[in-house]
């Protein structure tokens, strides 16, 4: 499957989200903020990254322009509690997957989720070998 990236300053929803990724066959890293984040993409590629938007020391939005920056490819999806239309957009316009309110429905809608934005990281290196 896929290799993961998990970042949320809360232990609860990191936990779930890495265990309900890991049930459907992924390797999961977690990462407790986008500052831990930004460390454990220097060292190892990720094909979804998984973000909360609100966060100490890097918050979600500035963890994707970092990403981006750094010309680091992974899809990203952010899921908050803080959601604005503003932030959503801003998000998007960054170049993320997803952006998504919590709470999710449940582990389903985050593995279907993950797995099209899976699908759309392979579907981008085909072409860029091609």
């Amino acid at each position: 499957m896929a290799t993961i990236l998990v970042v949320d300053d809360e232990d609860g929803v990191r936990s779930f989200l890495a265990d309900a990724l890991e049930a459907d066959g992924h390797q999961v890293v977690q990462a407790a903020d986008g500052a831990e984040a930004l460390t454990q993409v220097a060292t190892k590629s990720f094909q979804v990254v998984v973000t909360d938007l609100k966060m100490p020391r890097v918050d979600g939005l500035e963890l994707i322009r970092r990403l981006r920056g750094d010309q680091i490819q992974s899809e990203v999806i952010v899921l908050t509690v803080h959601g604005t239309v503003d932030s959503a957009v801003e998000a998007m316009k960054l170049g993320a997957f997803e952006y998504l309110q919590k709470p999710l429905s449940g582990p389903a809608e985050l593995r279907l989720l993950v797995g099209r934005a899976v699908e759309r990281y392979q579907a981008r290196l085909a072409r860029e070998v091609a």
